[in-house]
């Protein structure tokens, strides 16, 4: 089920290419889509609009992209935030995650898989900003070790486990 009958997408990227090949993608699914190329002219358009998502590169953003995600998601609890971005590092993307972003996809982004991340976030339930999804843990699993970087490691995974997205752990055995 859909969050809204209006699918109003928003991308936000300095690029006017990465916008035009963003915006004929989503278009193409019947979104309606609006384009701004700085975060003065987003926050601009969604003073008038309720965006249902935002696609944005979250480390080439001009401007200030958490203080902007953060209006976004007090202006709409519902709008998804889904990254496309050129910084594939894995620290990248867990910061993107950290952020509120639904999804991390590289650019160039194939429409496709665009289209796919974007109905797929916009499918998610609506959860309240900094809520934890329930996690299932399985009795017949049992992480060994107890030092602090395997906390981390247990706790990014338990973060990550509601997501249809794939996670690479990587590091020493």
């Amino acid at each position: 089920m859909s969050r809204r009958r209006d699918q109003t997408l928003l991308i936000v990227d300095a690029e006017p290419s990465a916008r035009r090949l963003h915006s004929d993608a989503l278009a193409s699914s019947g979104y309606t889509v609006l384009q701004a190329a700085d975060e003065t002219a987003a926050r601009t358009l969604l003073e008038n609009e309720v965006c249902a998502a935002i696609v944005l590169d979250a480390f080439n953003f001009p401007g200030d992209v958490e203080a902007f995600i953060l209006a976004a998601r007090e202006r709409d609890a519902g709008t998804v935030i889904v990254c496309v971005t050129s910084d594939t590092s894995m620290s990248s993307a867990v910061s993107a995650m950290q952020m509120g972003c639904a999804n991390v996809l590289a650019k160039p982004a194939s429409a496709a898989r665009l289209r796919s991340a974007v109905s797929e976030a916009l499918s998610a339930p609506i959860t309240a900003p900094g809520a934890k999804a329930a996690v299932h843990t399985s009795a017949e699993v049992e992480i060994l070790g107890q030092s602090a970087p395997m906390r981390e490691i247990t706790a990014l995974a338990e973060r990550f486990a509601p997501s249809t997205a794939p996670v690479l752990i990587t590091g020493e055995s």
